[in-house]
């Protein structure tokens, strides 16, 4: 008689989970009780396996900031899958984006008010 062994899956603790992501352990059981993150229970344990993690993640994944150049000659931004920037470059980019936030708070109050409105009108 041949015995077959089973292999189980790699099961993991929020705390393992938020070591590998590098965020704190409570970001974890965070998102595994707003259902973001799969999770089982062996016995009374937490236990989260390879592949809910890597399906949380998947489902986690953002857009991707494609730089191009805009007629001005700054960078614009498109949102459109995932992509590495060099560390100059992204913060190039953040400084682009919280100047143009800046530039559009310093409007008067009823031009903002004006255009709330049209928003929630339109």
């Amino acid at each position: 008689m041949t015995s077959r062994v089973l292999a189980l899956p790699a099961l993991f603790t929020e705390a393992q989970v938020a070591e590998r992501l590098g965020v704190h352990p409570e970001t974890v059981a965070r998102e595994r009780r707003r259902g973001r993150l799969a999770w089982i229970n062996v016995g009374s344990k937490i236990r989260i396996r390879e592949d809910q993690l890597a399906e949380y993640l998947e489902k986690a994944q953002c857009g991707f900031i494609s730089e191009t150049t805009s007629p001005g000659g700054k960078a614009s931004i498109t949102s459109a899958g995932q992509t590495n920037l060099d560390a100059h470059t992204a913060h190039q980019l953040a400084q682009e984006i919280t100047a143009t936030r800046k530039s559009s708070s310093r409007g008067s109050s009823s031009s903002t008010m004006s255009r709330e409105t049209s928003a929630q009108n339109s």
